[in-house]
Order: structure tokens, then C-alpha cells, then sequence
């Protein structure tokens, strides 16, 4: 019989409390989206024991906390379930930097490749592509190079083996980058045929403001992560959002940046990232997301792939009102929608408009049992605000 798992445990079930506390205090902090259902957790008891448990919902997606309803099912009540969870070492060292951690498994990536493709209007489907290619690692792309050009001096061959897997992606907030990378992972497992890892590192990383451990806890976890995918034989991507937090250039004037700590933390975060590309058993690529492109610092930006995520044009627009509302309305009310929604300044980004224009009238009409009105959709895109771009201070 199958177990559900919830912060408060059932009625009558009193036997599920030691679980569900150690649940508690091991995700308290750890961010949860519904694509990350399916992952199973090892829960470290009191006593010793462990016991696996598989992710079956999250209500609200967000940080746990104690007040978090979120839903576990037994995994050993699963007939013939392939265990998904994040290798206990990871468990074991990284949760305090970790705002997400799961393990996408093998298999068709449907919904993540359509996620992917319907990020319209930015480089998407070519950030994935390019996180399994390195993923595969540098034999592949030798075998690649000896299938195509034979035994060519391939110049191309050495600046790709030599480099480092480094991908940076660069645009205002709303443009579609974290919400590229939560299906990155599956998308990635898809067209891989493996079970692909993703580490999300939060700004703990800085450290605690201890006077020497600025880069040296960075440069711990970097390194565990590295031993893992290697003992693991686990492709593994790891995103840092918001970069310019932990990668901001040393020679960055900010008066309260403390550019002592700062200096540490860059320098650990390079020797680090070097150091994973020269070990061919550690397949990890790293990701990075700024709305800060010029404060990353140059070093990091010589190392990355850069990728630049605008706000949609007309025709992206237009895509995006599609995939929402087009077996919703007809031809000529997407078009009175879209024109609506069209800005002569600054572009509505796609979160925009699925947030304050589309999730709000879906809202509304669900509060009323009535069916989505083309007049309320057209009178929230005229309302909607473009956000701003984050701008340096």
C-alpha cells in the first residue's frame, strides 16, 4: 500500500512522524517545482535507518518550510520503479548549497522538449543541444571528428577539448532562462538515452562571511560534484542562477561588494570550473544565468558560451499568445489579443504576459465558473506592465 507523506502526518498514521520530520528538516530551504515529481529522497532516520521516498506532488511550487504541504508515496511500493534519486554524497554535502537537486531519468522527454520549444523567441532548443553535446564529453566529439574529417588536423577539435563547459546566459528577468533550465535536465536525458542530474547552487556559496573560506567552500562543493558524476558515471548539469551574485567582476567598484571575499570567490569559482574540464570521467557542464551581463567577470565571460535571451518581437509574441490561448480563440481573436499586447517602447517579456495577462484571466473566469472572455484578455494586455530590465546601480 502506498504511503502519502505530508509535513503533518495523517490521522492514525503516527508511525509516519519520525519520516516525515526527517523529510522536514532535510528539504527546509530546498526550492521544488512540479517537474521535479518523480525524484525519490533517502531519508536518514534517527536510528540510522533509511527509507526511500518518491516526490508524488507538490501543490505550491516553491521553498520548503515548515508550513509546506507537500506529497511522498514509499518507493518501495512502486513494482519495478528505477530509483531516480540524487547519489547520497550529494545528500550528504551539498544540501546546504542547493536550491534544487534532481535526477531526470532516461527515457522519452516529451513534455520537456515541448516546454523547451515553446520558449519562444530565444535560444532555447540550441542551449539544450549544446548542454548534450558536452555532456557526451570530449570522446564523442573526437569519434565525431574522425567520422567526418579522418585523420585532419582539426585546429577546431582542440579549442572544443581544450575549452571549458562553461554556458552563460545573459537577459532581463522574464525572458525565459530559469525557465529554460528547470526542463533542461530532462531534455537533456531525452537525447542522451541516460539519467541526467541538475544541481541548482544557491548563494551560499559565498560562504559565511568567515575570513579564508570564501572560495574554499565553493571550490569543495565543485569538487564532490565532479567526484560524483565520475564515481556515478551520471552526466551532471549544474546552474547558478542570478550569477552575478557569486561571478561579479573583481575589479568591481560596489563599495559594499567586500572585494576580498569577492576576489576569493571568483578565482575559486575559475580554479574550479578548469579543473572539472581536464577530468574526462567528470561530465558536468555548467550554467549560468544573469540579468547583469557586464558586471560577470572577464574571466568568466572569456570561458563561457554566451547566450542572449531577448523579449519577444512580434512574431515570438504572437508564438506565445498561440501556444496559451490557440485552442482557446479563434484566428481573429488572437490577433485582436496580440494587438493589444504589442508595446511601442519596451516589449512585454513572455512572463508578462503569461502572468499578468493570461494566468490572471484564467484565475478570475475559474473564481466564476464562466468561461475565458476575449474582452477581459484584451483589457489585461493593454493593462500589463513590461518589467523592467535590472540595471546596474
Amino acid at each position: 500500500m502506498t504511503a502519502k507523506l505530508h509535513f503533518t502526518p495523517p490521522t492514525g498514521a503516527p508511525d509516519l512522524r519520525p519520516i516525515a520530520d526527517a523529510l522536514r528538516r532535510q528539504l527546509s530551504g530546498v526550492h521544488l517545482e512540479p517537474t521535479a515529481v518523480g525524484t525519490v529522497f533517502r531519508v536518514t532516520l534517527g536510528s540510522g535507518e533509511s527509507v526511500d521516498v518518491r516526490l508524488s506532488a507538490v501543490p505550491v511550487p516553491g521553498t520548503v518550510n515548515g508550513r509546506s504541504t507537500i506529497e511522498f508515496e514509499a518507493a518501495n511500493a512502486l513494482p519495478a520503479a528505477r530509483s531516480t534519486a540524487v547519489p547520497q554524497p550529494i545528500a550528504d554535502h551539498l544540501a546546504h548549497y542547493l536550491s534544487a537537486a534532481a535526477v531526470a531519468p532516461a527515457g522519452p522527454g516529451g513534455a520537456a522538449e515541448d516546454g523547451v520549444r515553446r520558449l519562444r523567441g530565444v535560444p532555447g532548443q540550441a542551449v539544450v543541444s549544446d548542454i548534450a553535446t558536452r555532456l557526451r564529453g570530449a570522446d564523442s566529439v573526437r569519434r565525431w571528428a574522425a567520422r567526418h574529417h579522418g585523420s585532419a588536423d582539426l585546429g577546431a577539435l582542440r579549442a572544443i577539448t581544450d575549452s571549458t563547459s562553461l554556458i552563460l546566459l545573459s537577459g532581463d528577468p522574464g525572458t525565459g532562462k530559469s525557465a529554460l533550465m528547470r526542463q533542461a535536465a530532462p531534455a537533456c536525458a531525452a537525447v542522451l538515452g541516460e539519467d541526467v542530474m541538475f544541481l541548482q547552487l544557491n548563494e551560499r556559496l559565498r560562504g559565511q562571511g568567515i575570513q579564508g573560506r570564501a572560495g574554499s567552500e565553493l571550490t569543495a562543493a565543485i569538487q564532490t560534484i565532479a567526484d560524483v558524476s565520475e564515481q556515478y558515471a551520471l552526466p551532471t548539469i549544474v546552474f547558478l542562477d542570478e550569477a552575478d551574485a557569486v561571478a561579479s567582476s573583481r575589479g568591481s567598484d560596489d563599495i559594499g561588494s567586500g572585494a576580498q571575499e569577492n576576489l576569493a570567490i571568483v578565482d575559486g569559482l575559475i580554479v574550479a570550473i578548469d579543473r572539472v574540464a581536464h577530468r574526462d570521467g567528470a561530465r558536468v557542464v555548467f550554467v549560468m544565468a544573469t540579468n547583469l551581463v557586464d558586471r560577470i567577470d572577464p574571466a568568466i565571460l572569456r570561458r563561457a558560451s554566451v547566450y542572449s535571451f531577448d523579449r519577444p518581437d512580434a512574431a515570438a509574441r504572437r508564438e506565445i499568445v498561440h501556444d496559451l490561448l490557440g485552442d482557446v480563440l479563434d484566428g481573429p481573436a488572437l490577433d485582436r489579443l496580440d494587438l493589444a499586447l504589442a508595446r511601442s517602447g519596451l516589449p512585454l517579456t513572455a512572463a508578462d504576459i503569461a502572468g499578468q495577462v493570461v494566468a490572471r484571466a484564467v484565475r478570475e473566469a475559474s473564481a466564476l465558473d464562466a468561461p475565458l472572455r476575449l474582452e477581459r484578455l484584451v483589457e489585461l494586455a493593454t493593462q500589463a506592465v513590461a518589467s523592467s530590465p535590472v540595471r546596474r546601480a
